[in-house]
């Protein structure tokens, strides 16, 4: 490549680049003031149950409260993570272009550099799941779904495989990978006070039980105490699997973040995979119908493609479009992929009329909620 050729390259980086850091110091920042102001909300309602209340039963009710706030930002601060790998994926994906146009087709580099940010943003919304699906079994339809962590599938479990998106599955013997303990100090941080919290209520309900049995109550005064203590016992029960269940999803999704298919260096693979599905998607639908029809269609038919025939291979299926970009063969082998290509039946519930919900079904939705992984 010339001289002339990479100026306009490196340009157009840059300012996607700058715009990109724009935004992950941004999402930096947010992260730390979000953990700094809960733990700041956290010691406050402590003090005021303490002073107030002691360790009556309002302090279980406020710990239940506080634990499923630790965890709420827990899975914030993935969120976060999870878009801070994205965009400086994209950034890498961006650097790595002056390369392969040295080495390739430098027509086709121009042609991903010319890619804007919500374009290729579109395409990543249903690409990128595809992909991650083909690894891990993930499911998020329900409350049980979402208490389960992410569990690798079997066929991505050989050992002759080539894993180009786990970063210590590439390490050679003897080597060493770093991932950063940001993510993970956080983690430890929140869920060690989460786990002091439950401790502490686990402590001092004890202490209280064994008061009451000393003073042994008896008639109506018995039979009401042991029932608050019931009751205080489910929730107890309830918020401890909910917390143990819930730390060890996020954990494995801290792990997929440090050196998984959401970390960094495998993001700006899978952005290169999503751009090209982009590019062919919406080539197809404007040579054949000057338009946009199906455009999301034959970009997901594209990217499920190099799922079925080349997901261990990517740089295979990479190389083939780069070198048929340009060519007249690539029209064909378009054509010959996606002619068939139409979407799937799909029932749009909304738009009929609105039916009567049952209590069950509510409850159902609104704890799906609330406990879906943000």
């Amino acid at each position: 490549m010339s001289k002339a050729d990479e100026v306009p390259l490196r340009q157009n980086a840059q300012q996607i680049i700058s715009a990109i850091r724009e935004e992950v110091a941004s999402q930096k920042e947010c992260l730390t003031r979000y953990c700094i102001q809960g733990i700041a909300f956290v010691g406050i309602v402590w003090g005021l149950v303490f002073k107030l209340d002691g360790f009556g039963w309002p302090f279980y009710f406020c710990n239940t409260l506080l634990i499923f706030l630790l965890l709420v930002i827990v899975r914030m601060a993935n969120h976060k993570y999870s878009t801070i790998n994205r965009n400086l994926g994209y950034e890498l994906h961006l650097n790595r272009l002056k390369d392969y146009a040295g080495v390739g087709n430098p027509d086709w580099a121009r042609k991903m550099m010319d890619v804007n940010w919500e374009e290729a943003m579109c395409a990543w919304r249903f690409v990128q799941p595809s992909i991650f699906e083909k690894i891990y079994q993930s499911s998020d339809k329900g409350f049980d779904d979402s208490l389960r962590p992410y569990i690798r599938k079997d066929e991505q479990c050989q050992p002759e495989l080539y894993y180009w998106y786990e970063t210590n599955a590439l390490m050679p013997e003897g080597g060493s990978y770093h991932q950063g303990r940001y993510l993970h100090n956080i983690h430890r941080f929140l869920n060690t006070v989460g786990g002091f919290s439950l401790i502490t209520m686990a402590s001092f309900l004890a202490y209280k039980f064994l008061r009451f049995c000393v003073a042994a109550p008896s008639g109506y005064d018995f039979y009401f105490g042991l029932s608050k203590f019931a009751f205080v016992a489910v929730m107890f029960g309830g918020i401890s699997y909910y917390y143990c269940s819930q730390v060890r999803r996020q954990t494995g999704i801290r792990e997929i973040l440090e050196g998984g298919i959401l970390s960094i260096q495998s993001c700006a693979v899978v952005w290169r995979i999503v751009v090209t599905c982009h590019i062919l998607g919406s080539l197809y639908p404007l040579s054949k119908n000057k338009g946009y029809y199906h455009y999301t269609t034959y970009t997901s038919a594209l990217g499920l493609n190099f799922i079925g025939e080349y997901f261990n291979q990517p740089h295979d299926w990479l190389s083939k479009w780069e070198t048929l970009y340009g060519t007249p063969e690539l029209r064909k082998a378009l054509h010959d992929l996606l002619h068939e290509v139409k979407p799937r039946p799909f029932k749009l519930d909304y738009l009929q009329a609105a039916k009567t919900v049952s209590i069950t079904e509510f409850l159902r939705k609104f704890f799906r909620l609330i406990t879906t992984p943000i």
